[in-house]
């Protein structure tokens, strides 16, 4: 509760909880008319019903308790809710069966900066998904020499020069260059970049105004990603075995209700873990 007073809050990680069909808000509490027999303070905010998806339909006391703790601090849960993982998938998996007990909750004021929230296919590293999220950024770009550059190239030709000096002497841009003058500091340096950057920035309005920019290709780059570098204990059917886990993960992630995939998938990761020991063990 304290950090909440603070700033705007996320929490992520394994609850053991599993919610089922359970809310984590107050049904029916966003009506003025609830509000007659029970007076609220003024400054009272209404829970907001949010509908969220979940494979996973059972619950248990941890789940409960989670929920209960959404509603006591207006925390919103993100699984099931946006793009990436509408259906609410399954964030855990082994040779038993699969949960959903690893959440994200945020205040509601971060909940609508969300992008989307992923959670991504198992492998071999944990029994536990990965999960990720993306949120909006409202913050505005500071003009730099650097996204200067990110402008592009102007295609310069002899018989557009007299339209380009005759941009640089309108008012607008001669207005400019006077203010940067009267803003100059002899005995301070500290400005030289601001003052270069609106220089710099004056040229690429009058060149926007009367010179082409030049397209850029639309070929697709034929330089390939380089590979990370095996590591030096791991042979080339560890690789492949690893690459099958991973495999078998995405596969399992879609077909979530197959129990011979789920086997499959569950004997695979333990031959890899089991091998990749071995070799680190003959290495070191």
């Amino acid at each position: 509760m304290q950090f909440k007073h603070q700033g705007e809050i996320l929490i992520c990680g394994d609850f053991n909880a599993r919610t089922g069909g359970l809310q984590d808000y107050i049904q029916n509490d966003d009506g003025n008319e609830n509000f007659i027999d029970c007076p609220v303070p003024i400054n009272y905010s209404p829970d907001i019903p949010l509908v969220r998806r979940q494979m996973d339909r059972e619950k248990n006391i941890h789940g409960t308790l989670l929920v209960s703790l959404c509603k006591d601090l207006q925390l919103r849960l993100l699984n099931g809710r946006f793009l990436g993982d509408s259906l609410g998938f399954f964030t855990f998996y082994n040779s038993n069966g699969q949960s959903t007990v690893d959440y994200m909750l945020t205040t509601p004021n971060l909940f609508y900066c969300v992008q989307h929230f992923i959670v991504r296919s198992p492998v071999e590293l944990s029994d536990h998904c990965l999960l990720s999220v993306c949120f909006k950024s409202c913050t505005q770009r500071e003009t730099t020499l650097e996204s200067l550059s990110d402008v592009g190239k102007f295609q310069w030709e002899h018989s557009m020069s007299d339209n380009y000096h005759d941009a640089l002497l309108h008012k607008e841009s001669v207005n400019d260059i006077l203010d940067l003058m009267n803003n100059i500091d002899d005995e301070n340096c500290d400005d030289i970049d601001f003052l270069v950057s609106s220089v710099n920035k004056i040229y690429v309005n009058a060149a926007s105004k009367t010179l082409v920019l030049k397209k850029k290709s639309s070929r697709p780059s034929n330089k390939r990603k380089r590979a990370k570098p095996k590591k030096a204990w791991m042979s080339n059917d560890c690789l492949l075995l690893r690459k099958e886990v991973r495999s078998l993960g995405k596969r399992l992630q879609k077909d979530k209700n197959n129990a011979n995939l789920r086997q499959t998938y569950s004997n695979c990761v333990k031959h890899y873990n089991k091998q990749k020991k071995s070799l680190k063990a003959e290495f070191l």
